[in-house]
């Protein structure tokens, strides 16, 4: 008499919940992190000084925010290993049913739960996502500040912000558009000069980073989506839309569309505003998609920005007159394991005739 073993499975909605607090309480905590430097700033620029001032300074800079940085990086750590645990123990499972499928022994194994139809960079939680937010203000540095949120995705920790790449980028710029870091001093940036920005900081700082610009190769949005299911990747699109033809989106929820709001003009040239974000999510949406975004109008947070898929093809294939900015802005970064870089994304014959997306 032979006796089956007991079928052991995996609880994804305990799973998902454990990466999801996770992911919230690292998204606290970095909320307390910049509430806290903003008072501290305010401390500073005031009337407070002496020998206290300087000591209370001093043990914010050096001990009490450096501590908080650390409990914000494990939690955000803490969501991804969780992630990975999911996704490891799903294709196991996956793995083992087709093994047992030509045996006929899969009719028994009760069906896993499906993931929602929603793809997420790095597979992260949403919450985790949103935490990489930088709040640009109305600075012309929306590609500083995606660059930063792309760099601090794939190092898996804040390891830079939006000033620092502004700073970095405003060293070398060029009108050129292809060449150096953006097109002027604060000045707009186009996709090879974000690819540029990205490269040259990953150089200067010994990170295993390259970023590729593969604009105007008539890019699918299921490029897209593939992107967002390709370990080690992050991806920064730019808008383009006529001032007087502003697309819409919203902070919240993919299913909220009902509060989309024209896009801003702030970084606006030539008739024309250009916005890069990174691109964060997909959402089927059941036959009705949004796509959603890391957006630098806003710090941290536990929401993506969304649009609607007819909103964000049209900005994202639309190219300025001028030349500076092509059809389908967009920029591949991937982090190198074991310091061998990873294959080139696969290229798509720019000869093609666009596809529909």
């Amino acid at each position: 008499m032979t006796h089956a073993a007991p079928i052991v499975r995996a609880d994804y909605d305990q799973l998902r919940e454990i990466r999801d607090r996770f992911a919230r309480d690292a998204a606290t905590i970095r909320e307390m992190r910049r509430a806290l430097s903003r008072e501290q700033d305010t401390l500073a620029g005031g009337d407070w000084v002496g020998e206290g001032a300087r000591a209370f300074y001093d043990e914010m800079d050096h001990l009490v925010l450096p501590r908080i940085d650390r409990l914000g990086d494990a939690l955000a750590q803490a969501g991804a290993a969780a992630q990975q645990i999911l996704l490891r123990i799903q294709a196991a499972e996956h793995d083992a049913a087709r093994a047992l499928e030509p045996h006929g022994l899969v009719a028994t194994v009760p069906a896993a739960n499906p993931l929602p139809p929603q793809r997420t960079a790095g597979g992260l939680p949403i919450p985790t996502l949103a935490a990489l937010q930088q709040n640009q203000g109305a600075s012309n540095d929306c590609g500083e500040f995606a660059s930063a949120a792309a760099i601090n995705l794939l190092a898996g920790a804040p390891v830079t912000s939006g000033q620092e790449m502004d700073a970095l980028s405003n060293r070398a710029w060029s009108i050129l558009g292809t060449l150096g870091t953006r097109l002027g001093p604060d000045g707009a940036t186009t996709p090879q000069q974000q690819a540029n920005l990205i490269n040259r900081y990953a150089a200067e700082k010994q990170l295993p980073l390259t970023a590729q610009n593969v604009s105007g190769r008539a890019l699918t949005n299921e490029d897209l989506r593939q992107y967002l299911n390709t370990p080690d990747t992050a991806v920064l699109v730019t808008l383009l839309w006529p001032n007087d033809q502003k697309p819409r989106g919203w902070f919240g929820g993919p299913q909220d569309a009902s509060g989309a709001a024209p896009m801003s003009n702030t970084d606006s040239i030539f008739g024309y505003t250009g916005h890069v974000m990174l691109l964060a999510a997909y959402d089927d949406n059941n036959g009705d998609p949004r796509w959603g975004f890391v957006n630098s109008w806003r710090d941290g947070g536990q929401e993506l920005y969304w649009m609607t898929d007819a909103d964000f093809t049209r900005a994202h294939s639309m190219a300025s007159p001028e030349g500076f900015f092509p059809p389908n802005g967009t920029v591949v970064v991937t982090r190198r394991r074991d310091g061998v870089a990873d294959p080139e994304p696969e290229p798509v014959n720019p000869a093609a005739p666009p596809q529909p997306r």
